[in-house]
């Protein structure tokens, strides 16, 4: 029941974000850090035991720049193409434990795949750095998002 509650916030806080900045375009808006989901315990006993990575915490936020890096006009440039209503879904495809995860072991990126069969041979990734600052505390920040080749989804790297 408590995952429910804090889903239900963590993706209210998230379209409302979208809608100020990417709907409604106003790219002035006070729009502070905020926390979209946490990695699971699995997830985080995986990189600890297999990557030697030690999360600082579980938390993953989003911010303010990451929301314009990702606004479709720009990924549509890089043959990237996502749309607002995709975007507000990140909070749920984070939590959901079955999304299938990989670690770019080069960048320590935590990527979270997920597929629908109208992306035809695209794939939708979520980018997490992780131990990552933000105003002086560590936490895991969503970098990017965005719609790769199916052939970018490496299994050996799964986790």
């Amino acid at each position: 029941m408590i995952k429910f509650i804090k889903l239900y916030f963590w993706n209210k806080r998230l379209c409302k974000a979208i809608d100020k900045l990417l709907i409604n375009k106003d790219q002035t808006a006070d729009i502070k850090p905020f926390k979209i989901g946490e990695i699971d315990k699995n997830t985080k006993s995986m990189l600890q035991n297999e990557f030697k990575i030690i999360l600082k915490n579980k938390n993953i936020f989003l911010t303010k720049t990451r929301i314009l890096h990702f606004r479709p006009e720009r990924k549509a440039k890089f043959n990237q193409d996502i749309s607002e209503a995709e975007i507000k879904q990140i909070a749920k495809i984070l939590a959901d434990k079955s999304t299938p995860k990989t670690l770019d072991k080069n960048t320590k990126t935590l990527n979270y795949w997920h597929y629908k069969d109208e992306y035809l041979d695209k794939i939708f990734r979520i980018s997490l750095q992780v131990n990552y600052k933000i105003d002086k505390n560590t936490t895991n920040i969503l970098i990017t998002i965005c719609k790769v080749s199916k052939k970018a989804f490496n299994e050996k790297n799964k986790i």
